[in-house]
């Protein structure tokens, strides 16, 4: 859809950081519904903690959780961007994007989430995710 500030008459461009339109964002902000599903991760990757939404969709319990680090739930060509996820959230504070979840004994899952930095407090960020249509993630090899 044009945004009518894309321009008065003429041609409008649109850039978008994943290289195409996502019609998954333009709705109420779906991440302040607290039945999403929500982890809580410190700095240096570790989850401390996860409402049962976010333990039901990743397949662990809570202790098996806490074991884990960012990117052991998501699948291999989706988790070499995590240092560079994680230095976005310290220089952005927010991000909005989509990745390939790999849930414990399910098949893999595609969904979108929404990062805060020191959403749960300070040193304590918040991913909240859901999931999305397989049309939403592309994994791109090498990148």
């Amino acid at each position: 859809m044009r945004d009518a500030m894309a321009s008065m008459t003429g041609p409008a461009w649109y850039v978008y950081r994943d290289g195409r339109y996502s019609p998954f964002v333009d709705t109420t902000p779906w991440w302040d519904d607290p039945s999403a599903a929500r982890l809580v991760l410190l700095d240096d990757g570790r989850y401390v903690d996860a409402n049962e939404a976010a333990i039901a969709m990743l397949g662990v319990d809570l202790e098996g959780l806490r074991s884990a680090t960012a990117g052991d739930f998501t699948v291999p060509e989706f988790r070499q961007m995590v240092p560079w996820i994680f230095e976005l959230l310290r220089e952005t504070g927010e991000l909005h994007s989509t990745s390939m979840l790999r849930p414990h004994g399910r098949p893999d899952q595609p969904i979108e989430y929404h990062f805060l930095r020191d959403g749960d407090g300070p040193g304590r960020h918040v991913s909240i995710m859901r999931p999305v249509p397989v049309e939403a993630v592309r994994v791109v090899p090498g990148r």
